[in-house]
């Protein structure tokens, strides 16, 4: 049995491959503002870090425009973005069988609350989750450390040493420490790896498969390897 009785996710490069949908957004914001269009390994960095963030370090634009690319942005990302999303091969199966072993489950991401509803339900994930937190679409409570505190108070009675949060950055592991919670880190996401072993993850799972032997056990394991 897992020593693990909650489960915090991340969304983008945890549960689903946000690849498309994100990668396209950016290109129909910067299309509008009449920017030349990004490479993908750039396209790449705008997963996971705050819209606002991901702008003014790709440009160093002002906080006008970058508050106008988020909303050409959030413009495609409502009509279509939100649907271009697909679920790492295995995460139904794994969400589902803990949340019928008993483990609450709830999501933690940085992207807009909202959004991050409309996608559990289309995945039909959502009556696995006890609650979803994002940030803020006002751009408040942006940060994953901001994220995971909100989402641990709306887990009544949260032990955090029996809690864990389950991201592939940097942040979402430096989250859990400040949290004293566990942290497990995938390798399958879109997070820079020399970053997270250096924020020292409890443990790491190279695939799905492996994150779920993870959370069926509670086995720290290669700690930040």
């Amino acid at each position: 049995m897992t020593r693990w009785t909650t489960v915090f996710w991340d969304l983008d490069g945890t549960l689903i491959d946000p690849w498309e949908g994100i990668s396209q957004s950016v290109r129909f914001a910067l299309a509008c503002l009449g920017q030349a269009p990004l490479d993908d390994a750039a396209l790449t960095r705008f997963i996971g870090p705050p819209l606002l963030e991901s702008f003014r370090r790709e440009f160093g634009w002002d906080a006008e425009r970058c508050r106008r690319a988020v909303e050409l942005y959030r413009v495609y990302f409502r009509r279509a973005g939100i649907y271009q999303q697909r679920l790492y091969p295995g995460i139904r199966d794994l969400v589902g069988c803990l949340a019928a072993s008993g483990v609450r489950q709830v999501l933690a991401t940085a992207k807009p609350t909202p959004f991050a509803e409309i996608i559990l339900d289309g995945h039909q994930l959502s009556p696995h989750f006890a609650a979803v937190v994002g940030s803020q679409l006002d751009g408040t409570r942006s940060s994953k450390a901001e994220v995971l505190r909100a989402a641990a108070a709306a887990a009544p009675n949260l032990e955090a040493a029996r809690a864990v949060m389950v991201g592939d950055t940097a942040e979402d592991v430096s989250a859990a420490h400040q949290l004293g919670m566990d942290s497990v880190a995938v390798q399958y996401g879109y997070g820079d790896w020399g970053a997270v072993a250096a924020a020292r993850p409890t443990a790491t799972a190279g695939s799905v498969a492996e994150l779920a032997r993870r959370l069926a056990g509670g086995i720290p394991g290669d700690a930040g390897s």
